[in-house]
Order: C-alpha cells, then sequence, then structure tokens
C-alpha cells in the first residue's frame, strides 16, 4: 500500500512519490518457516528471537497471549509484550537515487523526533570477525539529521572501487546487523 504526499521527499521521485507501508501487507500474513534452527517452532529462528526481537527461542509465544511469537512479528506486535499495539523493528530502509551529478540517499520514516545518521564507505575496507563486521573508515554525512534525505552526494568512486551508504536511528550504538545478524559497526563513527 502506498500513501501519496509529494511533499514528503520520501520514496521513489515522481507521481508515486511518498511512503511505502510494508507492515500493513502483513497484517494478515504468515511466518516463512526460517531455515536456521527454531527450537520452539514458532516461525521465528532462534537467533532472530535472542538478537532482533527479545523473546524466548525456547518458548513459541514469550508472552503467553495464546499466539505464537512469529505471528505476532508478522502481524507487527511485539513479541514479549501482552498486547496488541502496533510495533516493528526500528531499522530504516534505505535508497540511492541518481540526480544530474548527484546521487541522493533517501531513508524510511520510523517515527516523529527521530533522528538518524548517515555514513558512506568503501567496500574493499569491510571486515568480518566472528559475530561482527566493522565497516572500516567511514565519512558522515548526515548526524543528528531529522530529514528523510542527503540530497547531494557528488563524490564519485575511482573505477574499480565501490562504495556503501547506511543509515541508521541516530540513537543506535550499530548500523543495523548483517544476514548473519552479526552487528555492524564502524570507527571512526558519527558524532
Amino acid at each position: 500500500m502506498r500513501i501519496t504526499d509529494g511533499n514528503t521527499h520520501a520514496g521513489p521521485s515522481g507521481q508515486g512519490e511518498g511512503f511505502d507501508l510494508d507492515s500493513i501487507v502483513v497484517l494478515n500474513g504468515r511466518p516463512v518457516a526460517p531455515i536456521a534452527p527454531d527450537a520452539d517452532g514458532d516461525g521465528l529462528s532462534d537467533a532472530e528471537e535472542e538478537v532482533l526481537y527479545g523473546s524466548d527461542p525456547d518458548l513459541a509465544d514469550s508472552d503467553g497471549d495464546g499466539t505464537d511469537d512469529g505471528r505476532e512479528v508478522a502481524g507487527c506486535r511485539d513479541p514479549g509484550s501482552f498486547g496488541t499495539a502496533p510495533w516493528h523493528h526500528m531499522e530504516p530502509r534505505l535508497w540511492l537515487v541518481r540526480s544530474g551529478p548527484c546521487h541522493e540517499v533517501r531513508w524510511s520514516f520510523l517515527g516523529t523526533n527521530v533522528t538518524y545518521d548517515l555514513v558512506r564507505g568503501e567496500l574493499g575496507l569491510v571486515a568480518e570477525s566472528p559475530g561482527s563486521v566493522d565497516l572500516g573508515p567511514v565519512e558522515c554525512l548526515a548526524s543528528g539529521t531529522t530529514s528523510l534525505r542527503f540530497s547531494c552526494d557528488d563524490d564519485t568512486p575511482p573505477a574499480g572501487e565501490v562504495r556503501f551508504f547506511l543509515v541508521r536511528v541516530a540513537s543506535a550504538s550499530s548500523y543495523g546487523r548483517s544476514s548473519a545478524l552479526d552487528e555492524r559497526t564502524a570507527s571512526p563513527d558519527c558524532p
């Protein structure tokens, strides 16, 4: 579902500019069977429960409300809280849009009064170790901004070099997690 508001500068530009509300799509969804171990059979891997959601990997219904943790996450509810208030894992999504000589970086809205940090780094300097991903030296493009975009990055990488952009909620200690659920950190970081 898309709610259109041409003044947000979020999402693809043009007639369809606005917010994508992916969470509405899953309100009646079912969790997909995990590839990783799922000791309680609730549809969330043990690692996802421990690292992302804070629920108990040995209890299918961590909060005891009668709905298993996987269905609660699929229904945008907190699996660790007895209640039906809307909830989602707060991690912004990122888009890179070419705008003339610049790259415009945009990210998803996570709530009123939320501030964001945006960094750019070189892919060749990323180093993985057990349990973490070191992004290497990064350049802080925006620190503590309430904007949902960085309007112009005109620094083109040299041939053969690949750059990445990551955004986070400014109060977070990391830039999300890798597909193996390892925390991504940077040093130096945004202030």
